[in-house]
């Protein structure tokens, strides 16, 4: 500030006293604006309002995008899904901290029916498999990551109940059966050896 002071750029005015404030005052301040500028410059007070004016659109507008979100009550089949899918999760995690909106969920849901076309049989049949099944169960923790995940989650419920749940839990990543061709069988030297255990 002192070196603006003794470049003749400001001046510095400090009053003393319990109220006391320093004035900084720009000089040459036309200096200082660009030619681009200068259109402004003419009704100062009038853009400085219009400025304000926008940013007090901006909010209203902000204020009704919140307003206008659907809302749904204890009896929404929507919310009854959310409260369903909450409680299927649980089930396998006791501790699972909800830190989403039942509101927003629900909206997932109506989404994933109304938009998506998928039956509410469908929705449950789809909850109950990503909510026991060991890999999706710690995958799918909210209505949104559902909806996202639904064509893979019902393809591979459909694929897992035609060739029955007991044979895809014994199946390695490359769909053998380890019982009944183990990679390496026990004893021998291959190079899977110790690697994979055969189930018993």
């Amino acid at each position: 500030m002192k070196w603006l002071e003794q470049q003749g750029m400001i001046t510095i005015t400090a009053t003393r006293g319990n109220n006391g404030y320093t004035l900084i005052s720009l000089l040459n301040w036309e200096v200082y604006q660009s030619k681009n500028d200068q259109g402004n410059n003419e009704h100062p007070l009038e853009k400085q309002s219009t400025d304000i004016n926008k940013n007090d659109k901006n909010e209203k507008n902000d204020e009704k995008k919140k307003d206008n979100r659907r809302k749904y009550d204890d009896d929404s089949p929507y919310i009854k899904m959310t409260r369903y899918l909450l409680e299927q999760i649980r089930a396998w995690k006791p501790d699972f901290a909800f830190r989403g909106s039942e509101q927003t969920w629900a909206d997932d849901f109506r989404k994933l029916h109304e938009i998506d076309n998928r039956s509410k049989e469908q929705i449950k049949a789809v909850i109950d498999y990503a909510t026991t099944n060991d890999f999706w169960q710690a995958n799918i923790l909210s209505a949104k990551k559902l909806r996202e995940k639904f064509d893979t989650l019902e393809g591979q419920m459909r694929r897992g109940n035609r060739h029955g749940e007991q044979n895809a839990g014994r199946r390695n990543v490359h769909g053998r059966d380890q019982k009944a061709h183990p990679i390496d069988p026990p004893g021998s030297t291959g190079p899977f050896a110790g690697l994979v255990k055969t189930p018993v």
